[in-house]
């Protein structure tokens, strides 16, 4: 057990000198997590959503510096259109918060405007209690442990070494 902790106690250390920030993997139950925020959100809370675009471009540090008090619910996906979860948020929630949701005409097309609908099902349908637990025990372990995230594994550490 002892030399478990040295081993990554030392891991960890390495890659802190090495730059590294501990980061959180972002998945399809980080992102139920965030929706079930929306259940218990108040009137001063804001959820994003978007595709990429929002993901990149929004600073959630500028948020909280002018916007201080309100709490940010990040419920945008890297390549799927919003309109899903838009629909699913007016349609199943009791929000009365802002919404700010990123969006291009194109993505009202028919073959477009659903490609977040396997999230909001997953959540609705498969998303149950001890995995939301889990994912949030996960999610702030790997928020300060970079041995933890999905930046350090063998494909990483070898691609480096070599």
């Amino acid at each position: 057990m002892i030399l478990t902790v040295c081993a990554l106690t030392g891991a960890e250390a390495f890659w802190r000198h090495e730059g590294h920030q501990p980061t959180v993997t972002d998945d399809i139950d980080l992102w139920s997590v965030h929706r079930a925020r929306v259940e218990h959100a108040t009137r001063n809370d804001v959820v994003l959503m978007g595709a990429s675009r929002m993901q990149l471009d929004f600073s959630s540090a500028a948020f909280h510096q002018s916007m201080p008090g309100r709490e940010l619910i990040r419920l945008e996906l890297d390549g799927k259109r919003p309109l899903a979860t838009l629909r699913d948020i007016a349609e199943n929630t009791d929000f009365q918060g802002v919404v700010l949701c990123a969006f291009v005409m194109s993505d009202v097309q028919p073959k477009l405007k659903d490609n977040q609908q396997p999230n909001v099902d997953y959540y609705h349908k498969g998303f149950p209690l001890n995995r939301n637990l889990n994912r949030r025990i996960s999610a702030a372990m790997e928020h300060r442990f970079i041995v933890l995230s999905g930046i350090v594994n063998s494909r990483n550490i070898f691609k480096n070494v070599i």
